[in-house]
């Protein structure tokens, strides 16, 4: 599905913020936290495969979505 620019930019804060709230977490069972960030991080790598397997003239678009990401 193509979710266009302003999608994946969405998609991509979406995921960040829930990074910093899960880095944020004071979780007293690290196991938990571990298994928190580990599922994001699957999340993290599954949307940056959608967003590099788009349409080649579209990669300049996805710059911003895919920074975010990384960052």
């Amino acid at each position: 599905m193509d979710a266009g620019q302003f999608g994946r930019q969405a998609q991509s804060v979406s995921l960040l913020d829930r990074l910093l709230f899960v880095m944020r977490l004071t979780a007293s069972n690290k196991e938990t936290k571990l298994a928190e960030l580990a599922e994001l991080d699957s999340k993290v790598r599954s949307f940056l495969e959608v967003l590099m397997g788009e349409q080649e003239w579209r990669q300049t678009l996805i710059c911003e979505p895919v920074a975010l990401c990384i960052r």
